[in-house]
């Protein structure tokens, strides 16, 4: 295909192409128009090979060429993803030591799968995000098999403490997985209201998370 392209005259259809593929991965990953590709004067740019926002969803929108974007889409998104994976093997090595005994609830096993993808593929600040989720959907599903309510907590404290409190008398947590328990939580609540970046030690979160589970799974 590239052969055929690079006969025709002087822009190549490729170059255009790429270029579409490339402003549509950068507008999807930030949810924003690209930097120059906003700028409405350029519809396509050969020399800087920048091409139009407009332009770009109008060319992917079309018959003619929807299919041969979404090719360029397949190569642009590999190469924005599909890289390190050495560090992508060393990940999955790390969590075969964190599989749980007793397997948790469909619920939360939803959640898990979607920690792993994330930490194997290097997303690690939205797996701290996912480790709070985990936490507190265990937690429920616990209640819930013991058939008990979950327990309330004093106006401004942790509804999320008031549980684990609950969890480690009935026995559902050691007191060394309550401590990682509320670490985790803490982490998680962090991620979602400081910023993304805050915490540092995303495999030890996953370890604290996953020894939490262990216990309110058994």
């Amino acid at each position: 295909r590239e052969q055929y392209f690079r006969s025709d005259p002087p822009t190549a259809y490729l170059d255009l192409l790429d270029a579409v593929a490339s402003v549509l991965v950068q507008g999807s990953a930030e949810l924003a128009i690209p930097s120059g590709a906003d700028d409405d004067h350029v519809g396509w740019d050969p020399h800087r090979k920048l091409v139009n926002w407009h332009v770009a969803t109008a060319i992917a929108g079309s018959d003619d060429f929807r299919g041969l974007v979404r090719e360029r889409l397949e190569l642009a998104i590999a190469r924005e993803y599909s890289t390190d994976l050495t560090a992508k093997a060393v990940r999955c090595l790390e969590l075969t030591t964190d599989v749980l005994k007793a397997r948790p609830p469909e619920r939360v096993l939803e959640y898990v799968r979607r920690l792993s993808r994330c930490y194997i593929a290097g997303f690690l600040p939205e797996c701290v995000i996912l480790c709070r989720a985990i936490l507190e959907t265990a937690v429920r599903e616990r209640f819930a098999r013991a058939r008990r309510s979950l327990p309330s907590a004093a106006p401004g404290k942790s509804e999320m403490k008031a549980r684990l409190l609950a969890a480690r008398a009935n026995g559902w947590l050691s007191p060394s997985t309550f401590d990682a328990a509320w670490t985790v939580w803490t982490r998680g609540n962090k991620a979602v209201h400081q910023g993304p970046y805050i915490t540092h030690d995303v495999r030890g979160t996953v370890r604290l998370t996953m020894a939490a589970l262990a216990d309110l799974s058994a």
